[in-house]
Protein backbone atom coordinates (compact mmCIF):
# COMPACT_ATOMS: atom_id res chain seq x y z
CA UNK A 1 0.00 0.00 0.00
CA UNK A 2 2.94 2.34 0.79
CA UNK A 3 4.49 1.71 -2.66
CA UNK A 4 1.21 2.53 -4.42
CA UNK A 5 0.95 5.79 -2.54
CA UNK A 6 4.52 6.73 -3.51
CA UNK A 7 3.81 5.94 -7.19
CA UNK A 8 0.65 8.12 -7.06
CA UNK A 9 2.54 11.02 -5.49
CA UNK A 10 5.31 10.70 -8.09
CA UNK A 11 2.78 10.87 -10.94
CA UNK A 12 1.16 13.97 -9.40
CA UNK A 13 4.53 15.71 -9.18
CA UNK A 14 5.30 14.84 -12.81
CA UNK A 15 1.93 16.25 -13.98
CA UNK A 16 2.47 19.47 -12.01
CA UNK A 17 5.99 19.98 -13.38
CA UNK A 18 4.73 19.34 -16.91
CA UNK A 19 1.98 21.97 -16.61
CA UNK A 20 4.33 24.49 -15.08
CA UNK A 21 6.74 23.91 -17.97
CA UNK A 22 3.93 24.70 -20.45
CA UNK A 23 3.28 27.99 -18.64
CA UNK A 24 6.99 28.81 -18.84
CA UNK A 25 7.12 28.09 -22.58
CA UNK A 26 3.99 30.18 -23.36
CA UNK A 27 5.21 33.09 -21.28
CA UNK A 28 8.73 32.87 -22.80
CA UNK A 29 7.31 33.00 -26.33
CA UNK A 30 5.13 35.99 -25.48
CA UNK A 31 7.97 37.92 -23.83
CA UNK A 32 10.16 37.34 -26.93
CA UNK A 33 7.33 38.62 -29.11
CA UNK A 34 7.18 41.85 -27.09
CA UNK A 35 10.96 42.33 -27.33
CA UNK A 36 10.90 41.93 -31.12
CA UNK A 37 8.23 44.63 -31.55
CA UNK A 38 10.16 47.86 -32.01
CA UNK A 39 7.41 50.09 -33.43
CA UNK A 40 3.57 50.29 -33.41
CA UNK A 41 2.17 47.40 -35.39
CA UNK A 42 -0.20 47.81 -38.29
CA UNK A 43 -3.75 46.73 -37.59
CA UNK A 44 -3.52 43.45 -39.51
CA UNK A 45 -0.28 42.47 -37.82
CA UNK A 46 -1.58 43.56 -34.42
CA UNK A 47 -4.71 41.44 -34.88
CA UNK A 48 -2.61 38.35 -35.64
CA UNK A 49 -0.46 38.93 -32.57
CA UNK A 50 -3.48 39.47 -30.33
CA UNK A 51 -5.16 36.34 -31.67
CA UNK A 52 -2.00 34.37 -30.89
CA UNK A 53 -1.77 35.85 -27.42
CA UNK A 54 -5.45 35.08 -26.83
CA UNK A 55 -4.86 31.46 -27.82
CA UNK A 56 -2.07 31.23 -25.24
CA UNK A 57 -4.24 32.81 -22.56
CA UNK A 58 -7.20 30.53 -23.33
CA UNK A 59 -4.95 27.46 -23.30
CA UNK A 60 -3.47 28.54 -19.99
CA UNK A 61 -6.92 29.16 -18.48
CA UNK A 62 -8.10 25.69 -19.55
CA UNK A 63 -4.99 24.13 -18.08
CA UNK A 64 -5.54 26.06 -14.87
CA UNK A 65 -9.16 24.87 -14.56
CA UNK A 66 -8.11 21.27 -15.12
CA UNK A 67 -5.39 21.59 -12.52
CA UNK A 68 -7.81 23.01 -9.94
CA UNK A 69 -10.03 19.97 -10.34
CA UNK A 70 -7.20 17.55 -9.72
CA UNK A 71 -4.97 19.33 -7.24
CA UNK A 72 -4.36 22.56 -5.32
CA UNK A 73 -2.72 25.30 -7.42
CA UNK A 74 0.99 25.80 -6.86
CA UNK A 75 2.55 29.21 -6.22
CA UNK A 76 4.61 28.89 -9.42
CA UNK A 77 1.51 28.31 -11.53
CA UNK A 78 -0.21 31.33 -10.02
CA UNK A 79 2.81 33.51 -10.70
CA UNK A 80 2.96 32.33 -14.30
CA UNK A 81 -0.73 33.09 -14.84
CA UNK A 82 -0.39 36.55 -13.34
CA UNK A 83 2.69 37.30 -15.45
CA UNK A 84 1.05 36.12 -18.68
CA UNK A 85 -2.12 38.16 -18.07
CA UNK A 86 -0.05 41.22 -17.14
CA UNK A 87 2.00 40.98 -20.34
CA UNK A 88 -1.20 40.61 -22.39
CA UNK A 89 -2.67 43.77 -20.81
CA UNK A 90 0.50 45.82 -21.38
CA UNK A 91 0.62 44.75 -25.04
CA UNK A 92 -3.01 45.78 -25.66
CA UNK A 93 -2.53 49.03 -23.74
CA UNK A 94 0.40 49.96 -25.97
CA UNK A 95 -1.66 49.28 -29.10
CA UNK A 96 -4.41 51.62 -27.88
CA UNK A 97 -2.04 54.49 -27.18
CA UNK A 98 0.06 54.20 -30.34
CA UNK A 99 -2.62 53.69 -33.00
CA UNK A 100 -5.49 55.75 -34.36
CA UNK A 101 -8.89 55.14 -32.80
CA UNK A 102 -10.27 53.73 -36.07
CA UNK A 103 -7.59 51.02 -36.08
CA UNK A 104 -8.30 50.14 -32.46
CA UNK A 105 -12.01 49.64 -33.09
CA UNK A 106 -11.22 47.32 -36.03
CA UNK A 107 -8.83 45.37 -33.84
CA UNK A 108 -11.33 44.85 -31.03
CA UNK A 109 -14.29 44.26 -33.35
CA UNK A 110 -12.41 41.30 -34.79
CA UNK A 111 -11.34 40.10 -31.34
CA UNK A 112 -13.73 41.34 -28.58
CA UNK A 113 -12.16 38.91 -26.09
CA UNK A 114 -9.03 41.06 -26.24
CA UNK A 115 -11.05 44.08 -25.07
CA UNK A 116 -12.34 42.05 -22.12
CA UNK A 117 -8.77 41.07 -21.26
CA UNK A 118 -7.72 44.73 -21.46
CA UNK A 119 -10.59 45.88 -19.25
CA UNK A 120 -9.81 43.22 -16.64
CA UNK A 121 -6.17 44.30 -16.60
CA UNK A 122 -7.21 47.95 -16.33
CA UNK A 123 -9.45 47.20 -13.36
CA UNK A 124 -6.49 45.57 -11.60
CA UNK A 125 -4.56 48.80 -12.10
CA UNK A 126 -7.48 50.85 -10.72
CA UNK A 127 -7.48 48.81 -7.52
CA UNK A 128 -3.91 49.97 -6.84
CA UNK A 129 -4.79 53.68 -7.05
CA UNK A 130 -5.52 55.82 -4.01
CA UNK A 131 -8.82 56.83 -5.62
CA UNK A 132 -10.64 56.47 -8.92
CA UNK A 133 -10.87 59.75 -10.89
CA UNK A 134 -14.29 58.74 -12.17
CA UNK A 135 -15.61 59.01 -8.59
CA UNK A 136 -14.77 62.73 -8.56
CA UNK A 137 -16.49 63.27 -11.92
CA UNK A 138 -19.60 61.43 -10.72
CA UNK A 139 -19.76 63.53 -7.55
CA UNK A 140 -19.40 66.73 -9.60
CA UNK A 141 -22.16 65.78 -12.03
CA UNK A 142 -24.55 64.93 -9.20
CA UNK A 143 -24.16 68.49 -7.91
CA UNK A 144 -25.15 69.95 -11.29
CA UNK A 145 -28.59 68.36 -11.54
CA UNK A 146 -30.18 65.36 -13.22
CA UNK A 147 -31.64 67.26 -16.19
CA UNK A 148 -28.28 67.60 -17.95
CA UNK A 149 -27.49 65.24 -20.85
CA UNK A 150 -24.06 63.59 -20.78
CA UNK A 151 -21.82 61.93 -23.37
CA UNK A 152 -19.23 59.56 -21.86
CA UNK A 153 -16.43 58.95 -24.36
CA UNK A 154 -14.49 55.74 -23.66
CA UNK A 155 -16.92 54.64 -20.97
CA UNK A 156 -15.57 51.12 -20.32
CA UNK A 157 -18.29 49.35 -18.33
CA UNK A 158 -20.45 52.53 -18.37
CA UNK A 159 -20.28 52.96 -14.57
CA UNK A 160 -21.06 56.66 -14.96
CA UNK A 161 -24.44 55.83 -16.53
CA UNK A 162 -25.31 53.55 -13.60
CA UNK A 163 -24.22 56.12 -11.01
CA UNK A 164 -26.26 59.19 -11.93
CA UNK A 165 -29.90 59.89 -12.78
CA UNK A 166 -28.98 61.89 -15.88
CA UNK A 167 -29.42 60.70 -19.43
CA UNK A 168 -25.97 59.33 -20.32
CA UNK A 169 -24.80 58.33 -23.80
CA UNK A 170 -21.97 55.82 -23.22
CA UNK A 171 -19.52 55.15 -26.06
CA UNK A 172 -16.66 52.69 -26.42
CA UNK A 173 -15.00 50.26 -28.83
CA UNK A 174 -16.82 47.21 -27.44
CA UNK A 175 -20.13 46.93 -25.55
CA UNK A 176 -19.54 45.42 -22.10
CA UNK A 177 -23.24 45.83 -21.25
CA UNK A 178 -26.51 47.12 -22.68
CA UNK A 179 -25.73 50.76 -21.81
CA UNK A 180 -22.73 50.97 -24.16
CA UNK A 181 -22.97 52.11 -27.78
CA UNK A 182 -20.16 50.77 -29.96
CA UNK A 183 -18.67 53.36 -32.29
CA UNK A 184 -15.59 55.20 -33.44
CA UNK A 185 -15.55 58.03 -30.90
CA UNK A 186 -14.58 60.53 -33.59
CA UNK A 187 -17.98 59.87 -35.19
CA UNK A 188 -20.69 59.27 -32.59
CA UNK A 189 -24.38 58.94 -33.58
CA UNK A 190 -25.34 62.05 -31.57
CA UNK A 191 -26.90 65.11 -33.26
CA UNK A 192 -25.11 68.46 -33.24
CA UNK A 193 -25.41 70.50 -30.02
CA UNK A 194 -27.31 67.77 -28.16
CA UNK A 195 -25.45 67.25 -24.84
CA UNK A 196 -24.57 69.43 -21.86
CA UNK A 197 -21.46 67.59 -20.64
CA UNK A 198 -18.84 65.57 -22.54
CA UNK A 199 -16.58 63.34 -20.43
CA UNK A 200 -13.15 61.91 -21.23
CA UNK A 201 -12.02 60.05 -18.11
CA UNK A 202 -8.64 58.42 -18.87
CA UNK A 203 -9.90 57.81 -22.41
CA UNK A 204 -7.88 60.18 -24.60
CA UNK A 205 -6.04 57.27 -26.18
CA UNK A 206 -4.57 57.01 -29.64
CA UNK A 207 -2.75 59.36 -31.98
CA UNK A 208 -5.76 61.40 -33.15
CA UNK A 209 -6.73 63.26 -29.97
CA UNK A 210 -7.77 66.36 -31.91
CA UNK A 211 -10.52 64.40 -33.66
CA UNK A 212 -11.95 63.31 -30.29
CA UNK A 213 -12.06 66.90 -29.02
CA UNK A 214 -13.62 68.09 -32.29
CA UNK A 215 -16.37 65.48 -31.90
CA UNK A 216 -16.99 66.71 -28.34
CA UNK A 217 -17.25 70.24 -29.70
CA UNK A 218 -19.78 69.11 -32.31
CA UNK A 219 -22.15 67.34 -29.89
CA UNK A 220 -21.93 69.87 -27.04
CA UNK A 221 -24.47 72.64 -26.73
CA UNK A 222 -23.17 76.23 -26.73
CA UNK A 223 -21.76 76.80 -23.25
CA UNK A 224 -21.57 73.06 -22.61
CA UNK A 225 -18.82 71.53 -20.46
CA UNK A 226 -15.93 69.35 -21.58
CA UNK A 227 -14.50 67.37 -18.65
CA UNK A 228 -11.08 65.76 -19.00
CA UNK A 229 -9.36 63.60 -16.38
CA UNK A 230 -5.92 62.26 -17.23
CA UNK A 231 -2.80 60.83 -15.62
CA UNK A 232 -0.44 63.62 -14.55
CA UNK A 233 2.62 62.11 -16.25
CA UNK A 234 0.96 62.26 -19.68
CA UNK A 235 1.30 66.06 -19.74
CA UNK A 236 5.09 65.92 -19.31
CA UNK A 237 5.37 68.82 -16.87
CA UNK A 238 3.91 72.33 -16.68
CA UNK A 239 4.98 73.24 -20.20
CA UNK A 240 3.21 70.20 -21.63
CA UNK A 241 0.08 70.95 -19.59
CA UNK A 242 -0.08 74.56 -20.81
CA UNK A 243 0.49 73.42 -24.38
CA UNK A 244 -2.38 70.94 -24.13
CA UNK A 245 -4.74 73.52 -22.61
CA UNK A 246 -3.84 76.01 -25.35
CA UNK A 247 -4.52 73.36 -27.99
CA UNK A 248 -7.96 72.55 -26.59
CA UNK A 249 -8.91 76.25 -26.55
CA UNK A 250 -8.14 76.37 -30.28
CA UNK A 251 -10.80 73.65 -30.71
CA UNK A 252 -13.59 76.00 -29.62
CA UNK A 253 -13.22 75.91 -25.83
CA UNK A 254 -12.24 78.13 -22.92
CA UNK A 255 -10.60 76.76 -19.76
CA UNK A 256 -13.18 76.97 -16.96
CA UNK A 257 -11.26 75.30 -14.12
CA UNK A 258 -8.38 72.96 -13.38
CA UNK A 259 -7.70 70.74 -10.38
CA UNK A 260 -4.08 69.65 -10.08
CA UNK A 261 -4.21 68.77 -6.38
CA UNK A 262 -5.13 65.09 -6.70
CA UNK A 263 -2.37 62.49 -6.60
CA UNK A 264 -1.46 61.14 -10.07
CA UNK A 265 -4.38 62.83 -11.89
CA UNK A 266 -5.22 66.21 -13.45
CA UNK A 267 -8.81 67.38 -13.89
CA UNK A 268 -9.58 70.00 -16.56
CA UNK A 269 -12.98 71.57 -17.28
CA UNK A 270 -13.54 73.56 -20.49
CA UNK A 271 -16.54 75.58 -21.68
CA UNK A 272 -17.61 75.47 -25.32
CA UNK A 273 -17.39 78.98 -26.74
CA UNK A 274 -17.96 78.35 -30.45
CA UNK A 275 -18.56 75.58 -32.95
CA UNK A 276 -15.53 74.55 -35.00
CA UNK A 277 -15.48 73.41 -38.61
CA UNK A 278 -13.87 69.95 -38.67
CA UNK A 279 -12.09 70.92 -41.90
CA UNK A 280 -10.34 73.85 -40.25
CA UNK A 281 -6.60 73.44 -39.73
CA UNK A 282 -5.97 73.14 -35.99
CA UNK A 283 -2.95 72.43 -33.77
CA UNK A 284 -2.52 68.73 -33.09
CA UNK A 285 -3.14 67.76 -29.48
CA UNK A 286 -0.50 65.51 -27.96
CA UNK A 287 -0.16 63.59 -24.69
CA UNK A 288 2.47 61.07 -23.71
CA UNK A 289 1.28 57.44 -23.83
CA UNK A 290 0.44 55.92 -20.46
CA UNK A 291 2.54 52.75 -20.32
CA UNK A 292 2.23 50.42 -17.32
CA UNK A 293 5.43 48.94 -16.03
CA UNK A 294 5.93 45.24 -15.36
CA UNK A 295 5.53 44.54 -11.63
Amino acid sequence: MGKNRKRKNAKTVQKTVGKEQKFKVANHKFQNMLKEKTKPAKTKTANKKIEKVQEWVNETKKSELTSKKNEAPTSLRERMMERLHGAHFRFLNEQLYTAEGSKSIKMFTKNPEAFTAYHEGFQQQVQQWEFNPLDLIIANIKKKGSDLVIADFGCGDARLSFSVQNKVHSFDLVAMNENVTVCDMTHTPLPNSSVDIAVFCLSLMGTNLSEFILEANRVLKPGGTLKIAEVESRFDGEKGLNSFIYGVTKHGFKLASKNLTKTYFYFLDFKKTLSIDAKKKLPQLKLKPCMYKRR
